[in-house]
């Protein structure tokens, strides 16, 4: 058994100042299938007020199975150039997470898509606006900044 490595405060402040230019606010993740762009809309919360460490990943995707809440307990994030802009983007990569609110969860038993969205907006994960904005997945959200969702080869589930 090893032991997990503890982050430096450089790592552990480079983490924090890049998931705050990120947190509470609608980000989106570009997908290409089958020659047609389509979007993944993403918001991030802390989820416990005093640390960056553990965080909620509110998801609205065009399929309906990864829509929902996933509970973040370690992820890794950084910037990297995305070739294709010739810039610098956020890639977060959630290394252990669950699927807490979704089709698919333990936590809240939902069985459609309609009872997720009733549920997120009872719960104000989000907005009736919320939806306006996000409901044809091939339109991205003006003024949204991109991100890379990554996937840890080292992945762990909760």
């Amino acid at each position: 058994m090893t032991k997990k490595k503890r982050k430096n405060k450089v790592e552990q402040q480079k983490k924090k100042i890049l998931l705050d230019s990120i947190l509470n606010k609608w980000v989106f993740v570009k997908q290409i299938i089958d020659d047609e762009e389509r979007y993944i809309f993403i918001k991030h919360r802390l989820r416990d007020q005093s640390s960056h460490n553990r965080i909620e990943q509110t998801v609205l995707s065009p399929e309906p199975f990864e829509c929902g809440i996933y509970y973040i307990t370690d992820y890794e994030i950084d910037k990297i150039l995305d070739w294709s802009v010739n810039q610098e983007i956020i890639e977060i990569r959630p290394v252990r997470f669950d699927l807490e609110i979704g089709l698919y969860s333990e936590k809240e038993k939902i069985t459609s898509y309609e009872q997720l969205e009733d549920y997120l907006l009872s719960m104000n994960y989000i907005t009736s606006q919320d939806l306006q904005n996000f409901g044809d997945y091939r339109k991205k959200l003006s003024g949204a900044q991109e991100i890379l969702l990554g996937y840890n080869s080292r992945k762990k589930s909760m």
